[in-house]
């Protein structure tokens, strides 16, 4: 399979709407400071706030973005496909907010799978062993699934590098699911190494973002209990229930429903 590189890539705003107008549309309809305020006081969605100090880098600014470079198209995608654990928050959050967009065009609920994807380990890494069996099984259950599909919004929290994704696109294109990615950050290393370009020429998929940086790790590596679930001990296609305090994945349940209901208003 042909590496992502850097080659051709070209400026990743060159498809969005430029930032400063799309900040004055979303402020217009979303008062972040009211809506940290509906927020459980230790939200995983407040964690960067709390951690870099930063109000303008909000997580959730990050994903209001993304919901408001989703909005043309959000109605379309019959399924989600969750590149979990990380990748489910983003993917609730999705989800909730596309069912209100289909409903009110008298379309069915949005599928969801939730997949135990992501990037092969390096030799330093103790969870190596066993990535070529989850990749078996995440390949097996796209195939014979693939039927369920229809048109799929693969979603992840965070683009890095773009190896997660350069594994799994060919998975989809062989299963024969056609495909767009949506990930809250994109870092710059990942539209440096071209995964805009390798996503648009390889398999005429479409990739949105919130935000050109990495807040929406501080989610994943600070509070992983938040997600609910794990892949770390995962050789199948799926995560698995995790054992931490389920008080905060119930408490960061709640918070995206308050956030859901706020976001709607980009539709």
């Amino acid at each position: 399979m042909e590496k992502i590189t850097s080659s051709n890539v070209e400026n990743p705003t060159n498809l969005r709407v430029p930032d400063h107008i799309a900040k004055k549309q979303i402020e217009k309809e979303i008062d972040f400071d009211k809506l940290q305020s509906k927020l459980n006081k230790k939200s995983v969605f407040l964690l960067d706030r709390d951690l870099y100090f930063n109000e303008e880098d909000l997580f959730l600014k990050a994903l209001a973005r993304l919901i408001y470079e989703l909005k043309p198209n959000i109605e379309e995608y019959d399924t989600i496909l969750s590149d979990d654990a990380s990748g489910r928050l983003v993917s609730l959050l999705i989800r909730k907010i596309a069912n209100e967009a289909r409903k009110f065009l008298d379309k069915k609920p949005i599928k969801a799978f939730f997949i135990a994807s992501g990037r092969r380990f390096d030799d330093y890494n103790k969870e190596q062993l066993g990535w070529q069996e989850r990749e078996m099984a995440v390949k097996k259950f796209l195939i014979e699934n693939s039927h369920k599909f229809g048109k799929t919004l693969v979603v992840t929290e965070q683009i890095v590098e773009g190896q997660s994704i350069e594994i799994l696109a060919p998975l989809l294109q062989d299963a024969g699911i056609k495909f767009d990615v949506a990930a809250a950050s994109v870092a710059e290393t990942a539209f440096r190494h071209g995964v805009d370009y390798f996503l648009r020429e390889k398999f005429n998929s479409q990739l949105y973002y919130g935000e050109v940086g990495n807040h929406a790790a501080v989610a994943q590596y600070n509070t992983p209990e938040a997600m609910g679930v794990t892949k770390k001990s995962s050789m199948g296609a799926h995560p698995i229930r995790a054992t931490y305090n389920w008080g905060i994945t119930k408490t960061t349940r709640e918070d995206l429903s308050v956030i859901a209901k706020e976001f709607k208003k980009l539709l």
